[in-house]
């Protein structure tokens, strides 16, 4: 038999849930999902594929991660050999280039290699992902000479 005082959960936040239907309408209505799509997909494409050649050129390794048809605005690139070779592993980059280049980043690992996923939106734009190769790549490949020499 339960108890009445823990049928409910009294700690959530509705907010998500109430806001949601109000910003659906407003992407639709400032943008339109058509081109919100055709943007993050083209966005996704054009951050994947600077990341991915400013990334091999500094390792001298193909950073191109091949996963089939690309999911909306979700795109991968391959980490240096030995980087985040588990999830564990991966949370030390991603914190990293959060705090010391106060850059959001996902770094995940799949098979024993390590990936950086690229995320885009409406709100991202090509100059974030030209910011990331400037300054985000050269710190993954400095952390990873690092981490195979130290």
């Amino acid at each position: 038999m339960g108890s009445a005082s823990i049928d409910q959960q009294g700690t959530i936040d509705v907010t998500s849930y109430l806001a949601a239907p109000v910003a659906f309408a407003t992407v639709e209505e400032h943008y339109g999902w058509d081109a919100v799509r055709r943007y993050i997909a083209e966005l996704g494409d054009y951050a994947q594929a600077i990341v991915t050649e400013a990334l091999s050129e500094l390792t001298g390794t193909d950073a191109s991660a091949q996963v089939g048809a690309p999911v909306g605005g979700l795109r991968l690139v391959r980490l240096p050999r030995g980087m985040a070779a588990d999830q564990e592993a991966a949370h030390g980059p991603r914190h990293d280039i959060a705090v010391r280049l106060g850059i959001e980043t996902a770094v995940t690992s799949w098979r024993g290699h390590g990936f950086l996923r690229l995320s885009t939106h409406v709100y991202n734009t090509a100059e974030d992902f030209e910011d990331f190769v400037e300054r985000g790549v050269p710190f993954i490949v400095e952390r990873s000479r690092a981490a195979r020499t130290g």
